[in-house]
């Protein structure tokens, strides 16, 4: 059976290419093509200064929103209570505990 791409043209092009001028009058047409999801890049004269993106909101841009699609990790349902948590007593540890646990830690990768 042959696989057929599913890519379109946009998908797979190059980012367009426009100078200063011509991004100033032209920007409604550039920001459209960005909002479909394509990207313009930059140029004064012929040297790539800037590169507009779509923009991400800063929750899809930590990179978790992927992996708890392919349910790898879950968000918190619930806020961490840091109060609580400082007042937690510190581990207490012999002698090189701390650095053995470290070092074995290391060895298993």
């Amino acid at each position: 059976m042959v696989r057929r791409s599913t890519a379109t043209v946009r998908e797979v092009s190059a980012p367009k290419r426009v100078t200063i001028g011509r991004l100033r009058d032209q920007l409604s047409a550039h920001l459209a093509l960005v909002r479909e999801g394509g990207e313009v890049v930059v140029l004064d004269r012929t040297v790539p200064i800037a590169r507009l993106v779509p923009y991400e909101s800063v929750e899809s841009a930590d990179g978790l929103d992927d992996l708890v699609a392919r349910g790898l990790i879950t968000r918190p349902t619930e806020t961490a209570d840091w109060a609580a948590f400082d007042r937690m007593p510190a581990p207490r540890l012999k002698g090189n505990e701390l650095l053995e646990a470290v070092l074995a830690d290391r060895d298993e990768d």
